[in-house]
C-alpha cells in the first residue's frame, strides 16, 4: 500500500521492514515507484513508524493498518 504525500510516498510494510526491495532501494539511493500505471521517481528512503505515518494516511487506511498491527513504514522521497 503506497500513499502519496507532499514529500513523496508512504509505503506500509505489512510484512516487516526487512524486505528485499526496500534494501535494494536503500542501497541504490534512488529508484522508481509505479502506482496506477504511472511511474514516479524517488530520490531517497527513510524508515518511519506509525506515529509519523498516521497523519498522512487516509482515514480508511489508518483503520485497516492499525487493525492489522502494521507499525513499519517507509517514506519514499520525491
Amino acid at each position: 500500500m503506497a500513499f502519496q504525500t507532499e514529500s513523496g510516498w508512504i509505503v506500509s510494510l505489512a510484512y516487516g521492514s526487512d524486505v528485499q526491495w526496500a534494501r535494494n532501494l536503500d542501497r541504490a539511493g534512488s529508484g522508481a515507484l509505479t502506482r496506477a500505471g504511472r511511474t514516479h521517481q524517488v530520490s531517497g528512503i527513510r524508515a518511519i513508524g506509525w506515529k509519523d505515518a498516521a497523519p498522512s494516511l487516509p482515514a480508511w487506511a489508518r483503520g485497516v493498518l492499525r487493525s492489522a498491527n502494521v507499525e513499519d513504514f517507509l517514506l519514499l522521497i520525491r
